[in-house]
């Protein structure tokens, strides 16, 4: 096993991702930091989300310089576990970040996210998330020869004991059954936006049961579903459980 470990994971919106910041939050030897790129993304594409001159007040928007503080702290030895969306890397060069943290991408079936984004941001389109850029950032990861792991957030909620230990084993990490439950309220390494997307984890004390969800989307929709699709689809197909 190794001293230390920095662990970035790329995931999508209304998924999984703040929960699973939680889990690792509850290991004694890592440290979370929550969507540090959210000031950047929004500046740079100037869409409206909930809280966004908020989010861009509270913290850097120099996407580059973030990129580069992310590898120093690696390079520094300290643990470290990133919460990253994926349409929130736009035109950035991280090469050094993504060739020496170990990627995780955290997926979800395109129609469950659209349709659970839909009731915070209206219409949303393939751009907004994120499953097109995991995909062309798999894709960076492995042309630069870094660790990439894929993960699929519905096998997590069916099995989180065995799944997440499947996936310390991939980050060469002992499995702390800590990750499995925490106390319920918010966390201080919260981004300030917690308070508009966070209140199912809040109320939360550990991994939802899973459920089976029957979505139906409306027909914009369901054209986003079919562009996104094949890119879940690639990933899924990568997944340590499939």
């Amino acid at each position: 096993m190794i001293p230390f470990s920095n662990i970035n994971m790329w995931a999508g919106p209304r998924n999984i991702s703040t929960t699973m910041m939680y889990s690792f939050a509850q290991r004694a030897d890592i440290k979370v930091v929550d969507e540090p790129l959210y000031a950047y993304y929004l500046k740079k594409t100037g869409i409206q989300h909930p809280g966004r001159e908020d989010v861009i007040a509270s913290m850097s928007d120099n996407g580059q310089e973030i990129m580069e503080q992310l590898a120093a702290w690696h390079e520094a030895g300290k643990s470290l576990f990133v919460k990253n969306m994926g349409q929130h890397y736009i035109d950035l060069d991280g090469s050094r970040f993504l060739n020496k943290m170990k990627q995780v991408f955290l997926i979800r079936r395109p129609d469950q996210v659209i349709h659970s984004f839909s009731k915070v941001v209206p219409e949303p389109a393939l751009k907004d998330i994120g499953i097109g850029r995991q995909w062309e950032i798999f894709q960076e990861v492995q042309r630069l020869g870094g660790k990439a792991i894929v993960l699929d957030s519905n096998e997590v909620l069916k099995n989180p004991r065995y799944v997440l230990g499947k996936l310390c084993e991939e980050l060469e990490l002992e499995f702390d059954e800590a990750m499995l439950n925490w106390e319920t309220g918010g966390r201080p390494e919260d981004g300030i936006w917690a308070k508009h997307w966070y209140a199912n984890v809040h109320k939360s004390n550990g991994f939802k049961p899973y459920q089976e969800k029957r979505v139906e989307l409306k027909e914009e929709l369901r054209k986003v579903e079919a562009e996104a699709k094949p890119f879940y689809d690639r990933l899924f197909e990568r997944s340590i459980i499939a």
